[in-house]
């Protein structure tokens, strides 16, 4: 098994092994992709890790902007304020 090595992306990077992987995903890797990243892509920085890992991991970063549909998905109305609203144009007519 090649050892592996944990790369912070700084930049997207598009890979067919992992996917899309974005400035701030953590990415558990073996040591020549990880070089491919950092050296010949400049897309990643090394990171020093404590303890070795057996398997390949994907951290994605925790803020991601939210999708188009739920930008554009409005709230209910709430029927109390439309009470509120056609009582008080009731009252000034």
């Amino acid at each position: 098994m090649s050892e592996q090595v944990q790369v912070r992306i700084t930049g997207m990077v598009m890979t067919n092994r992992y996917g899309t992987l974005d400035s701030g995903d953590m990415l558990r890797t073996d040591a020549a992709f990880a070089k491919h990243l950092v050296e010949e892509c400049d897309a990643a920085e090394y990171i020093k890790v404590d303890a070795p890992a057996a398997a390949p991991m994907v951290e994605k970063s925790a803020a991601k902007p939210a999708s188009k549909k739920a930008k554009q998905e409005r709230p209910a109305e709430n029927p109390e304020s439309k009470v509120v609203e056609e009582s008080a144009q009731k009252t000034t007519e």
